[in-house]
């Protein structure tokens, strides 16, 4: 365990390449949380519990409670309630598995959704799991990520760079081509921000909304490898309190000061989950680290 400051900012071997890491309860307590694996030799998914109450002195930052092992890599884990979640497979499987009182179940499979090619993606919209896989079309390279942006619509990221946006409320419509597509290149005017890494080590922010101020398409290059993964945030500077809020101090938005931070190990940055305390991230050295929101301030 590794230890930067009381509680804030601390890392523990986890064991196991981790493909994703999800908390449990991002608004809440923030004491429980989920990982999956790969490229190991017994692909699983765990449930963890943060230990309360330690500090910089303690030997762990969390604990096992329970593993669920699965036959093949796992690329991506997302949360449809408190207690059930979706599991997307290198078989081109779904998986739908619940978690309650320290024990890991498996509900259903399903099988084959992506014509034999890899389950990459899942986000939950509404009451469905939508899943986006390895096979492309002539239009469309394969799905990389997939994330809700309101009530059945939401966007995929693409191989070849192209960021679609989906509406499911047409019934009529199949859904076989998105509403709209754009490149990362272009800037698209329409209803939400978008947020997307770039293989060359930026980060970049499509701000779509209708108003009188409208940020332009900008890019935050960082003197790192591939991004394999982004999360986005409201763009308010304050809380309903009007407190500042943390995540876009002058510190965070000023420059590169906390991006080398999970690379001392020269280990690529695999996932991270972001709630209300502070951030969960895995890495290919197999370690999980915590940081505390008070370390960014």
């Amino acid at each position: 365990m590794d230890g930067c400051g009381p509680a804030n900012y601390r890392s523990q071997f986890g064991g196991a390449k981790f493909s994703r890491i999800r908390w449990l309860d991002p608004g809440t307590r923030c004491a429980n949380f989920l990982t999956s694996t790969y490229d190991c030799r017994s692909s699983e998914i765990a449930a963890w519990s943060m230990i309360e109450g330690t500090d910089s002195d303690a030997d762990d930052l969390c604990v096992c409670e329970c593993k669920l092992e699965v036959s093949t890599d796992v690329n991506d884990l997302v949360l449809c309630n408190a207690k059930r979640f979706a599991a997307a497979m290198n078989d081109g499987s779904v998986r739908v598995v619940a978690y309650d009182e320290g024990v890991i179940e498996p509900v259903t499979v399903y099988s084959n959704l992506h014509a034999e090619c890899s389950c990459n993606a899942l986000c939950f919209n509404g009451d469905r799991v939508i899943s986006g896989g390895q096979g492309g079309t002539l239009g469309l390279a394969s799905v990389r990520s997939i994330e809700t942006i309101g009530e059945q619509i939401f966007v995929s990221a693409h191989l070849d760079g192209q960021i679609c946006l989906w509406d499911l409320r047409k019934e009529t419509a199949p859904l076989a081509k998105p509403t709209f597509s754009w490149r990362v290149t272009e800037y698209f005017q329409g209803a939400t921000a978008i947020g997307f890494g770039t293989e060359e080590g930026g980060i970049g922010f499509l701000d779509t909304r209708q108003s009188s101020y409208i940020l332009n398409t900008i890019a935050m290059p960082f003197p790192v490898g591939t991004i394999w993964e982004v999360i986005c945030f409201s763009f308010a500077d304050f809380d309903g309190q009007s407190r500042t809020n943390v995540w876009l101090s002058r510190s965070v938005r000023s420059g590169n000061a906390f991006v080398t931070i999970l690379i001392n190990g020269f280990a690529s940055v695999n996932t991270f989950d972001v709630s209300a305390k502070g951030i969960l991230a895995c890495s290919d050295n197999q370690m999980i680290t915590y940081i505390d929101k008070n370390y960014l301030a």
